[in-house]
């Protein structure tokens, strides 16, 4: 009994996990987390996101390196760096920064999740898949440390691959 419960725990978990890859590769099958890594133009409201929103950029750059900070060590496998990104493409930060901006898959939500969060405050888009495999669609909120409320401004959000601009 214990052994079958564990064998259908296991197979739930391994489903869980499958289904990121799929609700984010939207129309295209063959697409795989992996592939999120990229730059995104970032809109709401059909403009571009713009620093009306906490820490936010117009585009941003999806990284493969592990971020997060160091105290937090299982948040930090799971998320990663994201950099900052004007309108043509170009970095906004340094290489170098006190805490990197950072961007994670929840399996469970199946949603990618932008951190424009600097310890204190910041904001978030929360975007799930749609019709088009590199349209993400989904919600802009701001998080704050002070309140309540300690989530403002929320409107619904888009993000579209854009190509990488070489350095």
């Amino acid at each position: 009994m214990e052994n079958s419960f564990r064998l259908r725990f296991g197979l739930a978990v391994f489903s869980v996990t499958l289904s990121v890859s799929q609700a984010l590769a939207g129309q295209n099958p063959g697409r795989t987390v992996r592939d999120i890594v990229g730059c995104y133009a970032l809109f709401t409201g059909g403009n571009a996101v713009d620093s009306t929103y906490y820490n936010s950029s117009p585009r941003v750059r999806l990284d493969s390196t592990a971020g997060g900070r160091r105290r937090d060590e299982e948040r930090r496998l799971r998320s990663r760096i994201m950099w900052r990104l004007d309108a043509q493409g170009r970095p906004l930060d340094g290489r170098r920064g006190p805490m990197p901006f950072t961007w994670w898959v929840d399996s469970l939500s199946d949603s990618l999740h932008l951190s424009f969060v600097d310890g204190l405050h910041g904001t978030v888009l929360v975007l799930a898949s749609g019709a088009v495999a590199d349209t993400l669609y989904g919600r802009i909120e701001e998080h704050w440390d002070f309140g309540p409320p300690f989530v403002t401004s929320q409107q619904s959000a888009l993000s579209v691959q854009v190509p990488c601009r070489s350095s």
